[in-house]
Order: structure tokens, then C-alpha cells, then sequence
């Protein structure tokens, strides 16, 4: 049988990939626009999609990035029945590729995801066929369990009752039952869109418009996400002269008269707030005083679950104002039970903090110490005091961490991986921040070697 390590080898490479292209910088010019843009909204979009890749990547990058709102795509399988374009695995080993195929290209656009788990069975011709293999309670469950945590204002599926893949259908199914379900019940409706031609089109966007922030278009931005699923590929280039735009139309509820959109704000103008105090034109020293005052008074105001979330925003605001950037990122991501892994914290702009703190899991970080480097063809560096410490390097952190074994020792089941949060506490001008960081790693079982006949010396 396969070591799980072994079978993993292709997946360490692409996890150090995701290690180079995740999320933006905290800091910087586009940090603080997308920070106040992000103030400005409330708005939460669920994007479902049968199959890894069939997100709607253009359109939830542009719900994300131009409107600020928060995305959730939700996956119904990890979409381990396809095909292979990087290499021969398949099946059960295909899953562990797609998955962190899917983390790398969420993490670029800046998306939550969520797994449903169910059997990706390769092609359905049929409704009907998948429902008798997911089964139709469980789809159901599913889909209203994660509706109900996600809480979204609007629905977004390129998928279709009536149209393509069973995987597809069942998927654009199960959004519809729920929603009748909770239609029935006297619940908060959410409208759900579907693609569509632009003769039925409700809303229209235009993904070949320019960012005017990152410099590029929508469509290309959303295409270095998409060409992350290389196991789906092979991708061609962008051609930014074959840019169509996208339609959607309102598939629930249909008892509503119909309306033309240009755009998602007027779908979601009650969760806008395009006259907001954050967007405010300021003078960056003024800027920084004030983000630290709305902080403040969003704290003070008390914790829920929509108070995390904007004392959330309000936190990268602040910090983007500060040029304030922390990176975090894992010494491997893959980890045998019994091991131990490390996750490595550099904060820049630490000489603005106080009360500056690294922990993961109730462990303190350690400051790591300064190295000592010379140059080829350099003399030897003068010898160092044993007796001397070594000079601790200010904002850069190190904390080991005890993978996560299931109920019977062993590594955890299925493709998903595991989760490790690292907690950054510190103040600035009296202010306190509370930065939690989550990473994605593997746990795998160790490999044993053991002697299977005794050892004997030859000439």
C-alpha cells in the first residue's frame, strides 16, 4: 500500500506554491483602499459550485474586490472524479491536489471555502442519477447547514436545474429546495442568480473593466486564480481581446417583476454604504488617528457576530494606515502524527506596537535569533562568546505546534486539511489589535521502517 507521505509528494509541491501566492499585503496603498471599501459593506455572497473550478470565479472576484463584499464559495465535492493534466494520480490521491488547487486560488481572491464531501462519481448524465447516489436528504441538510452558517445576502451558481453535469443540477437543486423551505417557514428571503444570456439578464457585469486600484483587469486578476486548478488544465493564456461580459438572472424567487441591474451595487445598495465615514478623503496622518478612533469606538460597542466582523475590518483599516504588515506561513505543510510543526510570524511595522505578543495553540512564540553571515572569500568572523546570548531579532517570531490526529491516533480521513490559527496581540497608541491567522496543513501518518528478514554482510 501507498505511504500517505509518499502519496503526498505531489501535493508538497504545490503547497509551497501556496505559500508564494496567498493572500495581499496588509499594508500598502491597495491594502488601505481595499480595507475603507470593505468598511463600506456588510454584504455576504454565497457561490456554489459542484466541482472544484466551477466557482464563478470572475464575477465573485469582482463581488469581492470591487464591492467589498464577503465570499463564500462552497464546493459540493473535491472533485477527485475528473481527469489529471499534472500527473497519475487519481481518485482518493487526485482529491488532496484539487483541494489545495482550490485553497491557492481562493486565498488570491481573497474567499472563504467550505466542502460539502460528497462522492465525485465522474460524469452524471442525469439529475435523477445523482440525487440516487448523494442522496436527497443529505444534499438537502447539507446545503441548508451551510446557507445557515454562511447567512448569505444573495446566491450566486453558474449552475442550472435543468442544464449540464448532474453534479450541476443537483447543486442548483438543492439551493432551490432550501430556499422554497425557507420561503415556507416565513424566513428572510435570499435571492439566488444564475447565469444566463443577455436577453434574460438581470444583472450585467463587465469583467474586461480595469481595476483602477491593482492596475489590471477583473478578468485577468480572476484568471491567475483560475489557472491554479493545473490538475484541470491545461490553461491557455488570457486574451484580454475575447472578454465577454456576464449575465445573471434571477432564478428565486420568480414571483418578482423583472429588473435590470448594471451592476451588483444596486443588487445589494441596502448592504452599501457608498457615503460612509471610512471613505472619507483624509490626510494619511489624519487617517491613521481616525482609524484608531473608529477602532475604538466599534470595540466599545460590544462583541457579536457582526461586531467581530466589522472590528475585523476596522483592524486592517487601521493597520493598512500604519503600514503595518504581518506575514505568517508554516515551515512545511505537511506533518506526521507525533511530529511537531512551526509556523513563522514576521510583523513589520512592530516599532509602532506595544504589548506586542505571538501565540498558537497556548504556546508563547520566541523571538528568533539573529543569524551571523559572511560573504565567500571573506575573512572568518572574530569568534563569539559562548557566554554571550544571542541578540533576539525584533518582530520576528517562531512557535512550534502539535498536529491534529483523529479519534483513533492516526491521521485524519479525506482530502481536507487541517487547521492551525496563530494569534497576534499587541497595541498601538493604547489601542489594543488582535490579529488571528489561520494556516492549512496535512497530517499524515509517520513512516515506519522496519527489517523484514535479517541482515547479512556479502563479499
Amino acid at each position: 500500500m501507498t505511504s500517505p507521505l509518499i502519496r503526498l509528494l505531489s501535493p508538497i509541491v504545490l503547497g509551497g506554491v501556496l505559500l508564494a501566492q496567498g493572500r495581499e499585503s496588509d499594508a500598502g496603498l491597495v491594502a488601505l483602499h481595499q480595507a475603507r471599501l470593505d468598511a463600506t459593506t456588510d454584504a455576504v455572497v454565497l457561490n456554489v459550485a459542484a466541482h472544484p473550478d466551477d466557482e464563478a470565479s470572475r464575477t465573485r472576484l469582482m463581488l469581492r474586490r470591487k464591492y467589498g463584499a464577503r465570499v463564500v464559495t462552497v464546493y459540493a465535492t473535491y472533485g477527485d472524479g475528473g481527469q489529471n493534466a499534472i500527473g497519475r494520480e487519481i481518485g482518493p490521491e487526485l482529491a488532496y491536489i484539487r483541494v489545495r488547487e482550490t485553497l491557492r486560488a481562493a486565498a488570491m481572491s481573497d474567499v472563504e471555502v467550505r466542502w460539502l464531501g460528497f462522492p465525485d462519481f465522474g460524469f452524471s448524465k442525469t439529475l435523477e442519477e445523482t440525487l440516487s447516489v448523494w442522496g436527497e436528504d443529505r444534499l438537502r441538510a447539507a446545503m441548508r447547514g451551510v446557507i445557515a452558517e454562511v447567512d448569505p445576502d444573495i446566491i450566486v451558481t453558474n449552475h442550472h436545474i435543468e442544464r449540464g453535469h448532474g453534479h450541476h443540477r443537483a447543486c442548483a437543486w438543492a439551493i432551490q429546495q432550501v430556499l422554497d423551505e425557507r420561503q415556507a417557514a416565513g424566513q428572510r428571503g435570499i435571492p439566488m442568480f444564475g447565469r444566463c444570456g443577455p436577453e434574460d439578464a438581470w444583472v450585467t457585469v463587465d469583467p474586461g473593466e480595469l481595476d483602477p486600484v491593482r492596475g489590471r483587469t477583473w478578468a485577468r486578476l480572476a484568471h491567475d486564480a483560475w489557472v491554479q486548478h493545473e490538475s484541470q488544465g491545461p490553461w491557455g493564456p488570457h486574451d484580454p481581446m475575447h472578454v465577454s461580459k456576464e449575465w445573471w438572472e434571477l432564478v428565486h424567487p420568480k414571483d418578482v417583476a423583472k429588473r435590470a441591474y448594471s451592476g451588483w451595487e444596486e443588487v445589494l445598495r441596502d448592504h452599501i454604504d457608498a457615503e460612509s465615514e471610512y471613505v472619507r478623503p483624509l490626510p494619511i496622518e489624519q487617517l491613521r488617528r481616525q482609524s484608531l478612533a473608529w477602532l475604538e469606538r466599534s470595540q466599545q460597542a460590544g462583541r457579536s457576530a457582526d461586531g467581530d466582523r466589522m472590528i475585523d475590518k476596522l483592524q486592517r483599516l487601521a493597520l493598512a494606515a500604519h503600514d503595518v504588515s504581518i506575514e505568517t506561513w508554516l515551515d512545511g505543510d505537511i506533518v506526521p502524527v507525533g511530529g511537531e510543526g512551526r509556523v513563522d510570524v514576521v510583523v513589520h511595522g512592530h516599532e509602532r506596537m506595544t504589548d506586542l505578543g505571538v501565540v498558537c495553540d497556548g504556546v508563547a512564540a520566541t523571538l528568533v535569533n539573529a543569524p551571523v553571515r559572511t560573504r565567500v572569500f571573506e575573512l572568518p568572523p572574530p569568534p563569539v562568546d559562548p557566554a554571550a546570548k544571542p541578540k533576539p531579532m525584533a518582530g520576528r517570531f517562531t512557535v512550534p505546534f502539535s498536529p491534529r490526529a483523529g479519534e483513533n491516533g492516526e491521521a485524519p480521513p479525506g482530502p481536507e486539511p487541517s487547521n492551525v490559527t496563530v494569534e497576534i496581540a499587541f497595541r498601538i497608541e493604547g489601542v489594543p489589535f488582535r490579529v488571528l491567522r489561520t494556516m492549512a496543513y496535512t497530517t499524515v501518518d509517520p513512516i515506519v521502517v522496519r527489517l523484514d528478514r535479517d541482515v547479512m554482510m556479502v563479499p
